[in-house]
Formats: C-alpha cells, sequence, structure tokens
C-alpha cells in the first residue's frame, strides 16, 4: 500500500466516465472540455458515441478528433479507453459489419404452433426465416405423446402473402397490366391424421428489436467477432499505435444482450453442439419451451452450457486475447449465462443502477456480487461498474459518493460513470449528463479525489469472506430462467413458471439475509466449486479460501460440483442447504440425485413434494458437518433465515461485529481486506439519518487509524481491547462512511499542522441567500395545442383568463407526427409574488 497513491491517486485509480460524443465535434470544444476533466481531477475518459452524433463515425474527420483527444489527453496526464460499439450492439457500428456480412445478424429461436383435430387440413402461414424442425406430437390427455411424434418438414412450401395488378408501360395496349406477387412466406399445409396432434414449427429468426436501431451481431460466431475487431478497433490500433498501452489504455465492452429474446440462437449452435454433446439438438428444441420426457432438464443443461462457452470463447476470450495482443486491457460488463465463463475477462464488471436501491436482485448485469466474488476467485485486482446510469438530473453529488459507497461495500474499485455527454443540443438532453452543463460541475474534483482513494485501498490484497453462496444456475436453466432477462422465466408452464420463480426468490432472500446479518460472502459457480482445493477443512480457490459453504434450492448439480462437495463434506468441512437438493440428474453416468439421497437419507420425490406444497414449517436434518434446512414451502415464506443466522452463529464466529443504536441490523454495511502488513475495512451508513456505533474488528498488536477520503488525512483512533476483539466507536453522520486501516507497529508521527481557530456561526434568525447563477424552475408539465389555422393570438389564447381545460396534457415523449409545420400553443399557469427584473422563458 502506497501511502502517497492515497493522498493523491494516480489516474489509474481515479473516475474514468463515459465521454459522449453526440454532435459535431470540434478541435476548441474537444480541448477545452478533457482540460476540464483534468481540472476536475479524472483519471481519464471512455469515448463513446450517442444520439444525435454528426461527426461521421469511424470516418478519417472521425479519427482526426480522436487523435487530438489522445494528444490533449497525453498532454494532460488521462487515460483513454475506447467503447467498442456506437451505441451497443445494434448501432451503427454493428450495422455497418451486418451490411457486408448478414451472415453475421444476431437471431433467435421462435416457435409457432396450433392444436387440431384428425383430418383438419393445418394451414399455417410462417415468417420468411429458416425453417429448423417441424413436429406434428399426437396428443393424449393434453398430454404429448414426445416417442411418436412426426417429421412434417416435407409439408413446408412457399407463397406470397401479396398480390396486385401493376401497369406495365412496356407492353402493348392489348395487354396494359401484370399480375405479380411478392412478400414471400413460409406456409405449411398438412392434414391430420385421426386423433388429437399439437404441430410445431421451430425457426431461426433476427434478434428482436430493442431501444438500439439497427442489426444486432451474433456474438456468438467466432467469425463474426473477429470482423468486429477488424472494423471497429483495428483502426484504432493502426492510427494510434504511438499510444497503446500509454494514453490509449483499453477497451470496454458494455452490454451485448438485450432482454427481448426468449432463446438465443446462432447457426454456429448445431455443429458446436453435436460436437460437444454428441447429439443433435434439432430433434430436442420442444425440450427448449415444454416437458419433453425425462431428458428435459439435460437438454436445456446442454443448450445453455453450450451457448455459455460459445459467448465465453468466440467473443469474451478472442476479445481479451486481441487486447492483450496489442497491449490494451480489457474490461466488460456484458451479462454472462454463467458467471464462471467470465474468467476470461481481465476485468470484469457489472452496470445499471440497483446500487441506488436497497433490495437485494440476484442479476449477473446488476449485482456487484458476481463480478467482485468472481474476481476474488481469479485473482482480479479491479472490478467494474459503469455507474450512476438512469439516475435523473436531480442527483447530486453526495448522492453520487452513496452510490460509490455502497458499491465499496460490494467490492467494486474501478468506477466509470455514465456520462458526460459533449453536448446537450435538441432531444440528447433527455439522459443525465455528469458534465460543465451541471451546477455541481466546478465542485466534481471532491468526488474524484474521493473514488480515487477508495478504489485505491479497494484494490489492496483479497476481501476476506469466510462464507461461499453456491450459484443454482443450473438449476435456474434446467428450469427455464434466463440470467439475460435477470432470471425471469421464459417457459410457457404455470407451474413451472411457479418453481422456478421460487428458486430465484429464495436465491435472493439467502443472499439478502447474510447482508442484514452482516456476513461477508461471495457467490461461488458450481463450475468454480468444482476447481478448488481442500485445504484444513476450508475451500480454496485462488487466494481466496471459504469455511461455509451455503447451498440454496437446487434441482440439480454438475456431477464434478458434487464430487468436489462430498470431499469438502468428508474432509470436515462445514455445508449448510437449505429447501431442497437434487431431484434430477442432468449429466449421464453416476447419479447426483443418488449420492444426495444417500447424504440426507431422504426421498427426492418427498423433497420437491415439501417445497412445492402448501404446508409450513422449518426443520433441521444434520448429519456432522452437514446441515440441511428443510422446509414445508420456500425458504422465503418460511423465513428459513432465521435458523441460517443461527447455526452460523454457533459455527462460525464473526470477524467483524457491529453494533448500533436502535437501527435496523443492515444499517452499516461493511468490506473487510487484507494484505501482507494491513487490515482495511470500510465501513458505510446506508441510512439517511445520524447512526452511532460500537464496532469489534480482530484485535492488532499494531494501530488502528481513520483514513480519511475526503482529504486524505490519517487519524489515530482510540481502541478498547475487548477480549480476542478491539472495540472502535464510530459515529456516522447521514449517508457517512469511514476507511478503517490497521498497520504493524507504531505510526509514524506526521508533520503537525498549525491549529486553526475555530469560528462558531449564530445561525439564529433570517437568512438570505443569493443564487450563484440564475435561479431556474423547471415546468415539465403544461398544456399544448395545435393552431394550424392561426386562431389562437385573435380567441386570446395567451391570455391568464383564457380556459385551457380541453387542451391535452404533455407527454415526456417527442410528437408522433411532426411532419407538416403548424403552429404550436404552450400554456402554463404558475403565481409569483414578484416579478424579478431579469425575467426569461427558455424553451
Amino acid at each position: 500500500m502506497n501511502l502517497k497513491n492515497f493522498i493523491n491517486p494516480p489516474a489509474a485509480d481515479r473516475l474514468v466516465p463515459f465521454w459522449i460524443w453526440n454532435g459535431i465535434i470540434e478541435e476548441n470544444e474537444l480541448v477545452r472540455q478533457i482540460r476540464e476533466m483534468s481540472e476536475k481531477r479524472l483519471g481519464g475518459f471512455c469515448l463513446s458515441t450517442g444520439p444525435g452524433l454528426k461527426t461521421p463515425y469511424l470516418s478519417h474527420i472521425w479519427f482526426e478528433r480522436v487523435k487530438l483527444a489522445l494528444e490533449t489527453a497525453e498532454e494532460n496526464g488521462l487515460q483513454v479507453w475506447i467503447h467498442d460499439e456506437y451505441r451497443y450492439p445494434g448501432g451503427i457500428g454493428s450495422t455497418q459489419i451486418t451490411l457486408n456480412n448478414p451472415q453475421f445478424i444476431a437471431q433467435q429461436l421462435t416457435f409457432r404452433e396450433t392444436v387440431v383435430q384428425g383430418g383438419q387440413q393445418v394451414d399455417l402461414m410462417l415468417p420468411w426465416a429458416p425453417v429448423l424442425q417441424a413436429f406434428a406430437v399426437p396428443l393424449r390427455r393434453d398430454r404429448c405423446l414426445w416417442e411418436d411424434k412426426q417429421d412434417i418438414s416435407a409439408y413446408l412450401g412457399v407463397n406470397h402473402q401479396h398480390h396486385a395488378l401493376r401497369n406495365n408501360s412496356a407492353v402493348s395496349a392489348h395487354h396494359p397490366y401484370n399480375y405479380v406477387s411478392f412478400n414471400p412466406t413460409r406456409r405449411l399445409y398438412w392434414k391430420a391424421p385421426a386423433g388429437r396432434w399439437r404441430v410445431l414449427v421451430f425457426l431461426q429468426e433476427p434478434t428482436a428489436t430493442s431501444d438500439c436501431p439497427g442489426s444486432h451481431l451474433d456474438r456468438f460466431n467466432p467469425e463474426s467477432v473477429r470482423t468486429l475487431h477488424q472494423t471497429i478497433q483495428q483502426p484504432y490500433i493502426e492510427q494510434f499505435s504511438a499510444f497503446q498501452g500509454k494514453t490509449l489504455k483499453g477497451i470496454l465492452t458494455s452490454e451485448t444482450h438485450f432482454p427481448k429474446d426468449r432463446l438465443p440462437w446462432s447457426p454456429v449452435l448445431p455443429d458446436y453442439f453435436q460436437t460437444r454433446n454428441g447429439y443433435n439438438i434439432l430433434p430436442c428444441l420442444p425440450a427448449l419451451i415444454t416437458y419433453f420426457g425425462p431428458n428435459t432438464s439435460r437438454i436445456r443443461y446442454d443448450y445453455f452450457q453450450t451457448l455459455s462457452e460459445l459467448q465465453q470463447r468466440h467473443d469474451s476470450a478472442r476479445s481479451a486475447d486481441w487486447c492483450k495482443e496489442h497491449d490494451l486491457n480489457y474490461a466488460s460488463d456484458i451479462t454472462p449465462l454463467r458467471n464462471a465463463h467470465r474468467t476470461t475477462i481481465p476485468i470484469p464488471g457489472t452496470g445499471g443502477s440497483v446500487e441506488r436501491t436497497r433490495e437485494y436482485v440476484v442479476s449477473y448485469r446488476h449485482s456487484p456480487e458476481f463480478a467482485t466474488s468472481l474476481a476474488a476467485q481469479t485473482s482480479t485486482s479491479r472490478v467494474l461498474n459503469t455507474c450512476f446510469q438512469n439516475t435523473g438530473w436531480a442527483t447530486t453529488l453526495q448522492d453520487m459518493k452513496a452510490q460509490l459507497d455502497t458499491l465499496g461495500t460490494h467490492g467494486t474499485n474501478f468506477f466509470a460513470p455514465h456520462a458526460l455527454y459533449y453536448t446537450l443540443d435538441g432531444l440528447r438532453k433527455h439522459a443525465t449528463s455528469l458534465f460543465h452543463q451541471n451546477p455541481y460541475w466546478k465542485h466534481f474534483h471532491l468526488l474524484s479525489d474521493y473514488a480515487g482513494r477508495l478504489a485505491h485501498l479497494l484494490i489492496q490484497g483479497q476481501q476476506v469472506a469466510d462464507i461461499a453462496l453456491l450459484e443454482p444456475v443450473t438449476s435456474l436453466w434446467a428450469h427455464l430462467a434466463h440470467p439475460f432477462h435477470n432470471w425471469s422465466y421464459v417457459g410457457y408452464d404455470p407451474d413451472e413458471e411457479t418453481l422456478t420463480n421460487n428458486l430465484v426468490a429464495d436465491w435472493a432472500c439467502i443472499a439478502r439475509a447474510l447482508y442484514q446479518m452482516q456476513r461477508p460472502f461471495q457467490s461461488l459457480d458450481p463450475a468454480l466449486l468444482a476447481q478448488a482445493e481442500i485445504t484444513n477443512r476450508q475451500l480454496q480457490i485462488g487466494k481466496t479460501r471459504y469455511t461455509v459453504l451455503i447451498i440454496p434450492p437446487i434441482t440439480n448439480l454438475e456431477r464434478a460440483a458434487f464430487d468436489k462437495l462430498r470431499a469438502f463434506i468428508n474432509a470436515g468441512g462445514l455445508v449448510i442447504a437449505l429447501g431442497l437438493l437434487p431431484i434430477e440428474d442432468i449429466q449421464e453416468g453416476t447419479s447426483v440425485v443418488e449420492g444426495f439421497s444417500r447424504l440426507t437419507d431422504m426421498d427426492p420425490g418427498r423433497m420437491i413434494r415439501d417445497y412445492t406444497g402448501h404446508e409450513s414449517g422449518v426443520h433441521l436434518l444434520s448429519r456432522d458437518n452437514f446441515m440441511f434446512i428443510r422446509t414445508g414451502g420456500t425458504v422465503e415464506k418460511n423465513q428459513a433465515t432465521s435458523m441460517l443466522e443461527r447455526l452460523l452463529d454457533e459455527i462460525l464466529p464473526r470477524r467483524v461485529h457491529i453494533l448500533s443504536d436502535g437501527k435496523s441490523a443492515d444499517t452499516i454495511q461493511y468490506h473487510h481486506r487484507t494484505d501482507e502488513k494491513h487490515r482495511i475495512f470500510f465501513f458505510s451508513n446506508r441510512e439517511n439519518s445520524p447512526v452511532t456505533t460500537q464496532i469489534f474488528i480482530p484485535a492488532s498488536d499494531g494501530h488502528i487509524e481513520k483514513w480519511d477520503l475526503e482529504t486524505g488525512k490519517r487519524t489515530p483512533l482510540v481502541v478498547e481491547p475487548a477480549g480476542e476483539m478491539s472495540r472502535i466507536n464510530l459515529s456516522f453522520d447521514r449517508l457517512q462512511s469511514h476507511m478503517i486501516v490497521t498497520s504493524p507497529g507504531h505510526p509514524k508521527k506526521e508533520k503537525e499542522e498549525p491549529l486553526v481557530e475555530t469560528l462558531k456561526l449564530n445561525l439564529t434568525g433570517h437568512w438570505k441567500v443569493d443564487p450563484e447563477e440564475d435561479n431556474a424552475l423547471r415546468l415539465d408539465k403544461f398544456k399544448t395545442k395545435f393552431d394550424p389555422s392561426n386562431t389562437g393570438k385573435r380567441q386570446g389564447w395567451h391570455q391568464p383568463t383564457y380556459s385551457d381545460s380541453r387542451w391535452s396534457e404533455t407527454r415526456p415523449q417527442p410528437f408522433d407526427d411532426t411532419e407538416e409545420k403548424t403552429i404550436c400553443w404552450y400554456r402554463k399557469t404558475f403565481i409569483a409574488d414578484i416579478v424579478p427584473s431579469k425575467l426569461s422563458l427558455v424553451m
């Protein structure tokens, strides 16, 4: 730990906000804005683009501006990152790729279905898209007899949707018209045999549109990712090699998937699936939407696992390798299909706005724990968060500081705020700009210093967390909970949806309870559990050691993970499971379900009936160091985390204990790190009111100081011995935080600063407040009326006494129809006690 770097953090530790280019990028203004960033002590910026960009993207003039930005950043000691896309996938960047390579357009798996009686003619119009499979399945009491399904692909044909008579002047007057048809469509024409039949047709269609225009890129296809590197990123290398690894620090990939597709697909999937799993997925596609027999869970697991490997190998790993080859860092907050497949990303991260709420959400996209846990397990020092997204114009520096504190208690230490906007012209003012357009900008250096000091301490050593919470990822896959949708159910079975939602809710409930208990934990993917080593009754993954493994309700587990779990139990490791243990196998070979049954002496059928039943109750089944908290119904419904808390108090002494004055247990959250010489404790008050606390930390032979993140000063703390712990009395103001550091030896005596006489101010009486800038009143609600005949002035629409009760209320969006030019009136009523000498109306 470098004290000088704490007092004055280097650029690598400071804020690196997105700088959104969204207008005509002029040289003088570009230089001015970069100097503004330097004056506010930012670490650099991530060059990105947004709606309204007038300078042609990836053109000669674009790269001239980028060169100027790099030169100016170098002069001012700022680091530059490049956002690898324009407006995420689906903007100009990926659209340019798919224009020349339509085979790289992202795809999704869709289906059409109908139910018919024997003898009925099926005439099903289908989209103009590749048909993967067409089935007819006999029904018996609404149950599909999949073993008797028929392939009816031969009954597919082609028709046109529209027909018209068109004038044809090229032929004689005796034949002036042509009868034409257009807009081709697929058509299934099949007559059902005797019985009742369910007809299913599976198609490969372009991915659904999102809020980002254009085509999405198939990130599962290695060739499309290679083309992305050549098209978007390679030009920066060719033109700015002198800046590589110096001023030009890295590539940042933000979210690459959007939650409108239920089932992602790629043309490369079937062959890769066949090679990996040894069977053809196409005849098994019904398993992805409905029950398909005893192998349903295995097929779903294989589908998601194969997609996840494609995402890791063809996207994340290739992007990281490309950056390493060109001496660049690679950071990404993309949503994975499973956390273990982000291990190839050097700087993993999260994004979004969950940091503003106290509700815990199990989301690979939004929950920082998944990235910080992975970083600890892979010995990665940096953890990204693209913070402050969609926070609104009312956000203050204090709000941002509080959000950084919350992220800090989760271990995040690389902050990329969203965003600084080049201009607010036109509709681009809709998104929040943290830049010079905001009145707090002149004080922004305070936040930058604070964030830099926080990040500098949070990259030291390793997080101390004795508990690992297993991720039920394969169970959620098997029951069609989708990670791209924050684990929402994407199937069509109401009963399965209930089970899936309960699994997700219980997972979140346990994680939330651990926070409320002030029990630090890390999330553990089963694939990483399988790679763990067992030493001294602990699970060791990288430099991280876990004493207790908690298993939320699960329906299955990969065999390699189960083998390591059993070995951990046999070695004396502590395991606590809740609610439900495996009831289904997802891999061939020795049954994991039977293995768990031998551990618990419980029947899987009985467990699932208890978990999905209506009877309440919590019972502890203990087998030495393996404890199973059995519930009638869900963990959340039975408040079974209370028993979990009691068990943890019995088997795992707390390293840190916090007592607060009558506040809720999770009022103060903390993050604990340690290196070879220091222990670092970061405490944050989440309440909007003051809190007085007694904090117990492990006793130390050295000295304990408060390191002030706002000033960079260090202050010795008075510590009282309390057995094997040391007690510190700390008071927290509203949303205040404290950084406590224990160091060996005695504190070095610093140069004493001259005492400053305290000036006491009398705050009683009336105060006069003068605004430093214009006192703007935002009129965000008003009424409008179109006046195409220009009669409003004659009828007195501008008079305050005019009644506008029939006028339309405005909506926070552009007008739908602005094709014709017309006159539009805006009315708003407000009351002013005085009329100031300077009064302006700005629209």
